[in-house]
């Protein structure tokens, strides 16, 4: 095996990254949903919008409409329930590092 094989080889594992879910949380509703639905037509990826109690009925109904087609795989997530999870995967990391498991 030449050299350069064996540095593709190894390279491999470091560039490979998981795009089996995409999240977006910026831009305008209409441009979050725009680049969710290219990654899902480019990587099959499932997509979560993070957004607000305000847009998340307009999110739901661009779904159903313009962005029909990933209607049944797309998420809309409200920000405090991302921030919930942060707080109680937190809690409980620490929780753990204090038993030492």
């Amino acid at each position: 095996m030449r050299s350069t094989e064996l540095h593709l080889v190894n390279l491999e594992p470091l560039i490979s990254v998981d795009l089996s879910k995409v999240f977006r949380c910026e831009g305008s509703l209409e441009q979050a949903l725009t680049k969710l639905k290219h990654a899902w037509d480019k990587w099959n990826s499932i997509p979560y919008l993070v957004t607000t109690d305000e847009d998340a009925a307009k999110a739901r109904s661009h779904l159903e409409g313009s962005f029909h087609e990933m209607c049944h795989v797309a998420k809309v997530i409200d920000w405090r329930d991302i921030a919930s999870l942060y707080e109680l995967l937190n809690q409980a990391y620490t929780l753990r590092s204090r038993m030492g498991l």
